[in-house]
This record gives C-alpha cells, sequence and structure tokens, in this order.
C-alpha cells in the first residue's frame, strides 16, 4: 500500500501534467481552423496534443516507476528524448515566423510528431520488457 505522502505527490504532478495541457490546448486553440492552411495546421495542432499527451505520460512513467530507469537508459536514448521533448515545442512556437513553405513545414512537423510518439511508445515497452 502507498503511503498518503506519496499519494498526494502523484496527485500533484498529474495535477501539473493536466494544466500543462490544459495551457497548451487554450494557445492552439485547435478547434479554430486557418482560412489558408485548414489542413496541415489542423494536422499539426492535433498532433502536437498527441505528441505532449504520450510525453507526460511517458515522463509520468518514469517518474514513478519502481526500478532505476537509468540502468536502461544510454547516452543515445537520453539525448533522443532530450531532443523529443524540445523540438516540436520549438517548431510550434516558431511556425508563426516561417512565411514560405508553412504547409510543408506544418506536414514535416506533423510527421515529426507522430514519429516521436512512436519512439515513446517503443521505448516504454522496452522499458516495461527490460524489467522483467
Amino acid at each position: 500500500m502507498q503511503s498518503a505522502g506519496n499519494i498526494l505527490l502523484h496527485i500533484l504532478v498529474l495535477s501539473g501534467f493536466a494544466i500543462l495541457y490544459i495551457l497548451a490546448w487554450i494557445l492552439l486553440q485547435p478547434t479554430v481552423i486557418h482560412r489558408k492552411r485548414k489542413f496541415s495546421t489542423l494536422f499539426l495542432k492535433i498532433s502536437y496534443l498527441i505528441y505532449l499527451a504520450f510525453l507526460l505520460a511517458f515522463v509520468f512513467f518514469l517518474t514513478f516507476y519502481k526500478e532505476n530507469p537509468e540502468a536502461f537508459f544510454t547516452n543515445l536514448h537520453f539525448t533522443l528524448i532530450l531532443f523529443s521533448a524540445f523540438i516540436p515545442t520549438v517548431a510550434m512556437f516558431a511556425r508563426r515566423r516561417i512565411k514560405k513553405g508553412r504547409s510543408l513545414y506544418n506536414l514535416i512537423f506533423t510527421g515529426i510528431n507522430l514519429l516521436i510518439v512512436v519512439f515513446l511508445v517503443i521505448l516504454y515497452l522496452q522499458i516495461l520488457a527490460f524489467s522483467r
């Protein structure tokens, strides 16, 4: 059975992640459709929100994992996780500065977001298999 302090910590972390996700939803406004680039912008926003949900779930998993996940991570794993945590967010902030080829930019980063989701799922499954 978990202690009250541990349960409270879980609730606080989940609350913080929920606030972060809600703020991302409010700032992105995925229900607002762009006039010129309807589909590429919508795909980018939705893929970013999916990416963020998977990233937060992965971080939550690592935070409260019963074993030491450092035994599993190599420098390459750590570097890829670090890049996957920052690249999509930087791309979302930089997208308004791109004027020419923005539809292509949106589609490229939609693919990158979905590729990172696949990477996080594979890494999660490998950690689970490693711990058995």
